[in-house]
């Protein structure tokens, strides 16, 4: 070897150093090198493993103050919100968990462990549906299927699937045979183990051709929890209410049935119903005050479907007058339509990538878009010509 070459050896850093302590366990060590870095390089990400080793060591004050700190820095770092979820989980305040681990979904909803965590918090509150969604979208997110927690789940939801399909056979056997009862009996006992929109209709559809509203009222309701405004019973929960003579309800979604249909259909005999209703009601009294009620009071307790029904009933009611109403609106359809907020989002930074010439992360976040896309979906079809164009912009053929 020369004499005259000169080897740099790189010295490791303090991060490496503190990743290295915490990774041999020795979080106090950790935290230490950390805070000694932080004296002459204070960033989000510093402050955020300085909070994730304090939740190691069981301090929850010390940790909250470092992810404080860290969002003073980087408002949208979105692990952040996730450890904040974790502590709320730890300190058994599951809503403000579901919250936090919501707006860290924005920003990266194909991450598995907001996901999941976001399912056992629902359970600990006892939502069952939206445990559920969030069970589906955590399976279908970690790729790491060899996981105890994939394997886990992935084996409760398969056997639930499997035991659904046998009762829904069975519930179609006794439909066609008349057997009402029976066919309730066992679409009740395939929804249990694993929740469809389908089978939640029939049952709807079922009890409201028995002319029990009351009960068709109640898996319609289900039936949105799971899936959201759909057009298809938006009309069968109109009449529902208007049945029962809970007419604000009723006016509420006759209205949002022709706000989400055709222009062109005709719509001048519900017109002429919402008129009549219109008269059973004051805006100014206490039915239309309760809507907002039970709205705050759904949202506080994190059950974001049914208090989106109810401030869209309120803001429908009131005239569309209420904008601090309408973001709300707006907000709760963004945590419950994550696919669809992400997604416009993520196409908004691969033009900003794009133009920037950063191919790569242009091509990332097209990738992702693929992912939580249905591959019939023109989401797909525009981040899959978008990878195309990347290519071309790298000289590609």
């Amino acid at each position: 070897m020369d004499d005259n070459v000169i080897i740099e050896v790189q010295e490791e850093s303090n991060i490496d150093n503190a990743l290295r302590a915490a990774w041999d366990k020795d979080y106090s060590s950790a935290i230490s090198i950390l805070k000694n870095e932080l004296t002459t390089n204070e960033t989000s990400y510093i402050h955020f493993l300085i909070a994730s080793y304090y939740i190691k060591l069981d301090d929850i004050n010390k940790a909250r103050e470092h992810l404080n700190k860290a969002l003073k820095k980087l408002p949208v770092y979105q692990g952040v919100y996730f450890l904040l979820g974790n502590l709320e989980f730890k300190e058994k305040n599951y809503a403000h968990a579901i919250n936090y681990y919501f707006v860290t979904l924005l920003n990266q909803m194909d991450y598995p462990y907001a996901n999941l965590n976001l399912a056992v918090a629902y359970s600990k509150m006892g939502l069952k549906y939206q445990a559920f969604k969030a069970y589906e979208r955590y399976i279908k997110y970690d790729e790491d299927v060899e996981s105890i927690e994939y394997i886990e789940v992935k084996k409760i939801l398969k056997h639930g699937i499997e035991l659904s399909k046998k009762y829904i056979e069975e519930g179609k056997k006794a439909f066609v045979s008349n057997d009402f009862n029976r066919a309730v009996k066992f679409y009740g006992k395939a929804i249990k183990h694993y929740p469809t929109k389908n089978v939640l209709l029939n049952l709807a559809n079922m009890f409201f051709a028995d002319k029990n509203y009351k009960k068709a009222l109640e898996y319609y309701e289900k039936a949105y929890i799971l899936c959201g405004n759909n057009k298809s019973f938006i009309h069968k929960i109109a009449l529902c209410y208007d049945k029962l003579e809970k007419y604000d309800y009723a006016y509420a979604f006759y209205d949002l049935f022709i706000n989400s249909n055709d222009s062109k259909l005709d719509y001048s005999n519900i017109m002429k119903r919402m008129l009549v209703i219109k008269t059973k009601f004051a805006i100014d009294g206490d039915e239309v005050k309760s809507h907002l009620t039970l709205a705050e009071e759904y949202e506080l307790n994190a059950n974001y479907e049914l208090a989106l029904c109810e401030y869209m009933s309120y803001y429908v009611l009131t005239k569309r007058n209420d904008k601090g109403i309408s973001q709300k609106i707006k907000d709760l359809n963004h945590f419950l339509n994550l696919e669809k907020y992400y997604i416009k989002n993520a196409f908004k930074a691969v033009d900003r990538y794009f133009e920037k010439r950063e191919f790569d992360e242009a091509e990332r976040l097209c990738n992702k878009i693929c992912k939580v896309s249905k591959r019939t979906s023109s989401n797909y079809v525009n981040a899959q010509k978008f990878k195309y164009k990347i290519i071309l912009a790298r000289g590609g053929h």
